[in-house]
Order: C-alpha cells, then structure tokens, then sequence
C-alpha cells in the first residue's frame, strides 16, 4: 500500500506545471489596418464611354445571323464592332485602351465567323475593364449622377 500511495504522489506530482498556470485568458490583440486604396473616381463620360464599348463587345453573342445560323456571328458584324472599339479608343481612358485594342485584333483575326469559344476569348482579353469600372465609376458623387438626368 505504501508503495502504491508513493507512485501515486509521483505522477501526480509529475503532472504538476513548473511554470505559473494563467488564470484567464489573454486579451486578443486588435490591429487597425490601413484602409485599401481607392481609385480616384473617372470622369463620367470617360466611365460611360468604357461602358458602353464593353458591352459592344460582350453582348456581341446575343446578335444572330440573319440565315439564323446562331452559332457564329459573321464577318459583317465583326468587322463593324472590331471598327466601333477603333473609333471609341480616343476617348477610352489609357488603363483600358490595349484591352480593347487586343479585343479588336482578336474580333478581325476570327475570319468568316465568331464561334461561342472564341466570343470568351474576346472577353477574356477584356478581362481589366470591369476592373477598371469597378474601381473607377461605382464611386461617382451623387452630383454628377444628378446632373446627368434628364429633365
């Protein structure tokens, strides 16, 4: 028995800390991060500008032939968009402006016809503008949206 309450004593006393044991919790520490940058805000003509050449170009698959041939747009239509981004690049803003130009070199390399791969990989090239329009056009002063209606 002694020996029992012995090796009893042992591993309880192996179990104690040697270290002194917190009796709460430590505080969480609180960091402030820095706000993300914002882009200025673009003019509004500049944003409607890019906003109306980018869906030019995306909504393209919503056009049809008129033989109704729906899984190809033809040479007529991708000529006269790949020639309506041309004539919108001098007021596109530089951020965006090789964007659309690459979407134009892609809209006349496609030949006879724009098949549904390769309307995504016109969009694809596309792929900063929404950024851009994103960063740059959802935060226009309420002013210069008012001044916009039309009465």
């Amino acid at each position: 028995m002694i020996g029992a309450a012995l090796v009893s004593a042992v591993v309880v006393s192996g179990c104690e800390a040697d270290y002194p044991v917190q009796e709460h919790s430590p505080e969480p520490e609180t960091t402030v991060s820095e706000p993300a940058p914002v882009a200025a805000p673009g003019d509004v003509d500049e944003c409607f500008a890019v906003a109306d050449a980018y869906l030019s170009v995306t909504l393209l698959g919503l056009e049809a032939e008129p033989d109704g041939d729906d899984e190809a747009l033809g040479p007529r239509t991708l000529g006269e968009a790949a020639d309506s981004i041309d004539d919108a690049l001098a007021s596109l803003p530089e951020d965006v402006r090789s964007a659309f130009r690459d979407a134009a070199e892609e809209l006349r390399s496609d030949g006879d016809g724009l098949s549904p791969q390769e309307l995504m990989d016109v969009r694809d090239v596309l792929e900063p503008v929404p950024t851009w329009l994103n960063d740059h056009c959802s935060t226009l002063p309420v002013e210069e949206v008012d001044s916009m209606k039309v009465d």
